[in-house]
């Protein structure tokens, strides 16, 4: 829903290059640069280094498994 409404209407494109030349441009927006309602108002690269940064640290506080 959000590529159609954000990237399709409204833009006409003459050649498949162009097409081509700004799919990769909403594409390299979309994942580190536009905020997600879904992830807390996060990009999506933010969201993730958060979830890593926070399973790191339940690693580090968990005990380790008795053998």
């Amino acid at each position: 829903k959000s590529f159609k409404f954000e990237f399709v209407y409204g833009h006409t494109f003459h050649t498949l290059y162009e097409l081509q030349v700004q799919l990769m441009d909403y594409v390299h927006w979309w994942n580190p640069v536009r905020p997600h309602g879904s992830l807390d108002y996060e990009t999506p690269i933010d969201y993730r280094e958060g979830w890593e940064q926070e399973q790191s640290e339940k690693e580090l506080t968990c005990p380790s498994p008795i053998s």
